[in-house]
């Protein structure tokens, strides 16, 4: 995966995570429920993340 590509998918993410959050969460969910969910989401993005570099720099 190149810079590029990560910088593309974040930028989308943020978008649509916008998105999302001003018109459905708030509406269904408080802002608690919504806090935590967004830190669940960065978490597994992150664990992702971090298994596809591991996972590209085996031999």
């Amino acid at each position: 995966m190149s810079t590029g590509t990560l910088y593309f998918v974040n930028t989308l993410g943020a978008a649509c995570g916008a998105l999302a959050v001003g018109f459905l969460l708030l509406y269904w969910f408080d802002l608690r429920q919504v806090v935590q969910f967004a830190a669940g989401a960065n978490l597994l993005a992150s664990a992702i993340v971090a298994s596809a570099v591991v996972w590209r720099a085996r031999p």
